[in-house]
């Protein structure tokens, strides 16, 4: 199955629809309730006058999120062949990115973190297009509105500045107006949410929207042991793809040298961003699917022993299907 996806054939789009399918028809033969409210909070905070907006039954919800996730695949397999990150044209990235998104449970269904991953891409894409560019600035700005506005549909993902500021260390000279040009587009964003609820006397709104914030962070989480064990798999062939990438490191390009640092530190803040999020779900970690993704990738396309990674990849998605199937 490896050595099938190794290559960018066309066909190969239908085999990841099929796996995406695949990934998710156990857990709809026993669908908990109420995974259509995942969107509640944000539309009472953008005064949708329906709590729960429109009603969406749990079948199609996992329905809607596969296609999702098959859509973000593909694109996240253009963006790293159209850069060459991992040396040659292939369906591996997306590959992983599915089974990534489809690994735990909360992750089947949609919510805030899935849809925020378009907004990971296209700065993920935007990132790496300005690397020697002689001038960010406008690349940038959009750069900050994206941040911005995922901002609004999941609060977490506030942090990107961060991230975006840091990258920038990585990718490109510091010029003092391209660090600005981000902090400005986003308080744009957060101006005109200001004009809107002010607009709609519903300030304190505004108040709650910035609450995480304020409050006490929550250091200590609940998991339960399975859950580990249903990443067992997966953790294996993410520590293959570091080792891998360790020894080939000053191997490759100075840009995919640059970008697996650009994905470490993305990881690292989705991680911390998780703090700012006031109540606790898994599917927050939907954010992890791209640096994930790409570096199993990278283990999976460079691997020599064949029974090795073959085995590898027939575990992990055993795992997945059977702790769903146990759930």
């Amino acid at each position: 199955m490896i050595k099938l996806f190794r290559n960018a054939h066309p066909s190969h789009i239908f085999l990841l629809a099929g796996i995406t399918l695949a990934l998710r028809i156990i857990y709809i033969g026993h669908l908990p309730s109420g995974v259509q409210q995942a969107f509640a909070p944000l539309l009472q905070q953008m005064l949708v006058p329906h709590p729960y907006g429109f009603y969406i039954s749990p079948v199609n919800n996992v329905i809607a999120a596969g296609i999702i996730v098959f859509i973000q695949a593909l694109l996240l397999n253009l963006i790293i062949n159209k850069y060459i990150i991992l040396g040659k044209q292939t369906y591996l990235p997306a590959l992983f990115f599915i089974i990534s998104c489809s690994v735990l449970a909360p992750f089947l269904t949609l919510s805030p973190a899935l849809l925020a991953n378009f907004f990971l891409l296209y700065i993920f894409n935007k990132l790496l297009s300005s690397y020697k560019q002689p001038d960010a600035i406008s690349i940038l700005f959009d750069i900050g509105l994206a941040i911005g506005l995922a901002t609004i549909l999941y609060f977490p993902l506030f942090v990107l500045l961060l991230w975006v500021w840091l990258c920038l260390v990585i990718l490109r000279p510091f010029y003092w107006r391209e660090w600005l040009s981000p902090l400005l587009a986003f308080l744009l964003i957060q101006f005109f949410l200001f004009v809107f609820y002010y607009y709609n006397e519903t300030l304190n709104l505004m108040l709650r929207f910035w609450q995480p914030l304020y409050s006490p962070l929550k250091i200590f989480i609940s998991v339960q042991a399975s859950t580990y064990w249903q990443l067992l798999p997966l953790f294996i062939a993410l520590m293959l793809g570091f080792i891998q990438l360790r020894l080939n490191f000053f191997k490759t390009f100075v840009l995919v040298r640059k970008t697996f640092i650009v994905l470490l530190l993305l990881s690292l803040v989705v991680l911390f961003s998780f703090y700012l999020n006031p109540v606790f779900q898994l599917s927050h970690f939907t954010l992890q699917a791209i640096p994930i993704a790409i570096l199993c990738a990278y283990y999976f396309l460079n691997a020599q022993l064949k029974w090795i990674y073959e085995t590898l990849f027939l575990l992990i998605l055993v795992f997945v299907l059977y702790f769903q199937f146990t759930a």
